[in-house]
């Protein structure tokens, strides 16, 4: 049966997948969403410029092109921006919702509690998913463990702030943009929940350009595993978690390399 969006279909959970109020449309929906990437975008870019000026004045004969292109990889550098863009990017996010009239915060951005035995499923399949990614990269002599995260772990210099930058900042900002904020606004249009689960999913992966082609294709795999989990349990603290447990166990597959000195 086609769900339209706002229609009650008789499931129980359909309260919570289409609240009363309606979200931003596309229109508005797509210039919050620019304004909220670009602002990301530039305080995370002002970290880095920051730390490449700081470097350019306690060594002036450094070459800062190819200072700047070692940043962008640099551990601490990272940590820091984007734990500031995540800062900066969710305080709009929320500003954003906020602003819509007629629809609380917490149905907006579906912050709505997740059974336990309902997450933990979601949390089997996304390692099995990880699993066999993992297997699909040794098979074809590829390294489960992308070189950029190999050289971000590297040159972190304090790993409890890449923890918190890869296991907390960056789940939080991009799963309440993309299956918070972009996913209401594009799910409750003519698009609908199908068309928006891929939409999000491509735009998510899109952003992660650090990595190989496969590996941004597998991005955007698990991106519409994720909208599917956000759809079916109605709360985006199911992607949180999926993401995060994503992130740690790639962190932890990078610690585990390190660690025996591959």
């Amino acid at each position: 049966m086609e769900i339209v969006p706002g229609e009650p279909t008789g499931d129980p959970h359909d309260a919570i997948r289409n609240p009363p109020g309606r979200p931003w449309g596309i229109a508005f929906t797509l210039i919050f969403s620019a304004v909220i990437a670009i602002v990301y975008v530039v305080t995370s870019g002002f970290v880095v410029s920051v730390s490449v000026g700081l470097l350019s004045v306690h060594k002036p004969q450094i070459d800062l092109q190819a200072q700047l292109s070692q940043l962008m990889s640099n551990g601490f550098v990272i940590s820091i921006a984007s734990i500031s863009g995540s800062i900066v990017g969710s305080a709009l996010i929320v500003l954003a919702a906020s602003l819509r009239r007629g629809l609380a915060l917490s149905e907006y951005l579906c912050l709505k509690p997740v059974p336990l035995p309902l997450l933990g499923k979601w949390l089997v399949a996304v390692i099995i998913l990880l699993a066999l990614a993992d297997l699909s990269n040794w098979l074809l002599a590829r390294p489960i463990v992308p070189p950029f995260m190999v050289q971000v772990y590297a040159t972190a210099e304090f790993k409890s702030l890449l923890f918190l930058a890869i296991v907390v900042a960056a789940p939080l900002v991009e799963e309440l943009f993309f299956r918070g904020f972009l996913f209401a606004g594009l799910a409750n249009s003519r698009l609908g929940p199908r068309c928006t689960i891929a939409i999000t999913a491509i735009a998510w992966g899109s952003i992660h350009t650090q990595y190989e082609l496969i590996d941004i294709l597998l991005i955007c795999f698990l991106g519409v595993i994720f909208g599917i989990a956000r759809w079916k349990t109605g709360s985006i603290y199911t992607t949180m978690v999926l993401h995060a447990l994503t992130n740690l166990g790639a962190l932890i597959e990078v610690w585990l390399l390190a660690l025996i000195g591959m």
